[in-house]
């Protein structure tokens, strides 16, 4: 059994569609502050909208990359200008004539919700769980990143930078069911790219450094994306850990990485989003490989 949640972009964007129209506001500037939580207008509240923004651009990119003539590709492709418009609101925010209740007809909001099952048949969104380990990890590295920051002579700009990833990271993991996991195993791995240019800035701390690196590296090893994947990201994480050792010119802590997962594995069910339910956990069951195939 398996704990933790499965959000592929057009689940994600349903999800903060739907919690847009049901709102009860009564011009989109208030419900998107409502959904957000934060202020319009302020630079928080853009990095999160444009998270919401960016889950169009996943799904077109994952359209894009299905082969021509595909005909689910065809239909959703004329939806997506409607989805877009949805997150962007090119109607003044303000305005009162044009409600959140408006934002999509029934029809385009349910085919966004047939689009979620279809990512998850093709492109097996379903064996990518961001479990509550592993989200656990990632908590505990970016409050290893918090400490690092104090006292540690960097340069202000560069702490000023990297606690804007962390604060930006925390929040996408407490917004996971909004923004998927895509975008934060995304900035994870960003994170771990400054670690490694830090390490070259600062090397007086190059080993303390490595060590908030492996934080975020036990994290990204947890991120279970199917049985080759999973190994294959295990793998990495080993190569990762001797690029850090040798930056850091000294020995860096360990950390406990998960094992690599051998079949039958667990592919768990993804929950129904348009019940209204903000469940973070979802129900699983083993499943042999060739049944998964099939």
């Amino acid at each position: 059994m398996a704990n933790g949640v499965s959000i592929n972009p057009a689940w994600a964007l349903h999800t903060t569609v739907s919690r847009l129209i049901g709102s009860g506001e009564q011009n989109i500037q208030n419900a998107w502050q409502t959904v957000l939580g934060i202020q319009p207008g302020t630079v928080p509240f853009i990095e999160r909208h444009t998270e919401i923004v960016g889950l169009v651009g996943l799904i077109t990119e994952r359209l894009n990359s299905l082969p021509e003539g595909t005909r689910q590709k065809d239909i959703y492709l004329g939806y997506v200008p409607q989805w877009y418009d949805a997150v962007v609101s090119r109607n003044s925010w303000g305005n009162t004539q044009h409600p959140p209740a408006q934002l999509l007809p029934p029809d385009s909001l349910n085919l966004l919700a047939g689009l979620a099952d279809y990512f998850d048949f093709t492109f097996g969104d379903s064996r990518s769980v961001l479990t509550d380990d592993a989200m656990q990890k990632l908590r505990d590295g970016l409050n290893e990143w918090r400490d690092l920051l104090v006292g540690a002579g960097i340069p202000a700009e560069t702490v000023n930078e990297i606690r804007g990833q962390v604060d930006h990271l925390e929040w996408m993991l407490d917004n996971v069911q909004l923004v998927g996991n895509q975008p934060i195993v995304r900035g994870a791995r960003e994170l771990v790219g400054t670690g490694f240019s830090l390490m070259a800035l600062k090397p007086k701390v190059a080993v303390t450094i490595g060590g908030v690196i492996m934080g975020l590296l036990t994290f990204l090893g947890n991120v279970n994306d199917g049985l080759d994947v999973a190994n294959g990201i295990l793998e990495g994480v080993a190569d990762l850990t001797a690029n850090v050792q040798e930056l850091a010119g000294g020995e860096v802590p360990q950390k406990e990485l998960p094992a690599a997962p051998s079949g039958p594995h667990i592919v768990p069910e993804v929950s129904n989003l348009n019940a209204g339910s903000d469940q973070n956990v979802v129900d699983a069951e083993v499943v042999d490989d060739d049944e998964a195939a099939g």
